[in-house]
C-alpha cells in the first residue's frame, strides 16, 4: 500500500498530467502534438502498469513514430518534448532507465538526484572559470556578475558560502 506521501507524489503527478491533456485538447487538432503523444503514453503506462518502471527513451521514441511517421532522436525527446512538459508543470520522473509519471516519492528522488548530477557539475565549472577571470584580474571582473546571468550568479556564490562551510 502506498503512504502518504507516495498517495500525494501520485495523485499530483496524475493530476497535472491530466490537465496537460485536457487543456492542450482544445488546440489545433490537424497538427500532430508531440508533447501530447508523449504526456497520453507516459499516463496510459502509469495507470496501465503494476510495476512502476522506467520508461526507456527508445519506447517513447518509437511509439511516437508509430503514430506520427516521424522518428526523433533522444536529445530532441529531451530538450522538444520532456522539458516543455516540465515546463507546463507536468511531473516526470526520469533516470538513467528512462521517464515516467512518478508514483511513489523515491521516483521524484531519482529525478532531483539526477539532476544534481548534472547541475552541480556545471556549476562547478561555470564557478572555476569566475575564479580565474577574477583572480586574473585581481577581483576586478565576476565574469557571472551580470544581468544576464544573474541567477546564475547566485547559485555560484552559493555555491562558493556552501563549500566555505565545509
Amino acid at each position: 500500500s502506498l503512504s502518504n506521501v507516495d498517495r500525494v507524489v501520485s495523485d499530483i503527478a496524475f493530476t497535472k498530467v491530466n490537465g496537460y491533456i485536457e487543456a492542450d485538447q482544445t488546440s489545433d487538432k490537424d497538427i500532430p502534438n508531440d508533447k501530447l503523444i508523449v504526456a497520453k503514453y507516459l499516463r496510459f503506462r502509469f495507470l496501465d502498469s503494476q510495476s512502476n518502471e522506467y520508461i526507456p527513451a527508445k519506447e517513447l521514441i518509437d511509439n511516437l513514430e508509430a503514430i506520427t511517421g516521424r522518428r526523433i532522436s533522444s536529445h530532441e525527446l529531451r530538450t522538444r518534448i520532456i522539458a516543455p512538459l516540465r515546463d507546463e508543470q507536468v511531473i516526470i520522473a526520469s533516470s538513467s532507465m528512462g521517464y515516467k509519471l512518478p508514483k511513489k516519492l523515491p521516483d521524484i528522488n531519482d529525478f532531483l538526484e539526477n539532476g544534481q548530477k548534472m547541475i552541480i557539475p556545471m556549476l562547478d565549472r561555470v564557478k572555476k572559470c569566475r575564479d580565474i577571470v577574477k583572480k586574473a584580474t585581481i577581483g576586478e571582473l565576476d565574469v557571472v556578475d551580470r544581468d544576464e546571468t544573474r541567477k546564475l550568479s547566485i547559485l555560484v556564490n552559493a555555491l562558493d558560502n556552501e563549500q566555505e562551510l565545509h
